[in-house]
């Protein structure tokens, strides 16, 4: 394997989420139940809803676990791997993409600002996030398909002039 990436439809909540969904329902469930003992009762995925089964509008694509294998790096295969979770996440029908990236790795991190993702600003800041809350939550705004408006006489024979 030379390279390696995967998305996802998460809550844009700024967690890093774990690779078993039941471990993320548990977190969120843990905090939504922490925060409202301390008074300060905000949702932690954005609405009203404390239903820990979010819906499909709270649901955005997340880039994760993209890696390249040491020996084929500086190729350009990290950038045409996020081109291509692009593509299909437009192809979905959505308009933005989000994903986690540490600052102390400056190939992924330098990769990320040059394809113009940006910094939201929020952090997911768990009790046990130790150095993992100074990881940066990211953000870009993707192109929207436009369907092109076929052209009715493009395609069709046209029957030869007249001589």
């Amino acid at each position: 394997v030379i390279a390696s990436v995967e998305v996802r439809l998460e809550l844009a909540d700024a967690k890093i989420p774990f690779t078993l969904p039941w471990l993320d329902r548990l977190e969120r469930g843990l905090a939504r139940w922490i925060l409202r003992g301390s008074g300060g009762g905000r949702p932690i995925n954005g609405d009203n809803n404390q239903n820990d089964i979010p819906n499909k509008h709270q649901l955005q694509p997340y880039l994760s676990t993209l890696c390249v294998d040491p020996r084929f790096r500086g190729q350009q295969i990290g950038r045409a791997l996020v081109h291509c979770v692009e593509e299909i996440v437009v192809h979905w029908g959505y308009s933005r993409i989000y994903l986690h990236v540490d600052p102390d790795n400056p190939a992924a991190y330098n990769l990320y600002l040059s394809e113009n993702y940006t910094d939201v600003g929020r952090r997911w800041t768990p009790l046990w996030a130790g150095e993992s809350q100074n990881i940066g939550y990211f953000c870009k705004k993707l192109p929207q398909n436009k369907k092109k408006k076929r052209n009715p006489k493009k395609g069709r024979r046209q029957p030869p002039p007249e001589t």
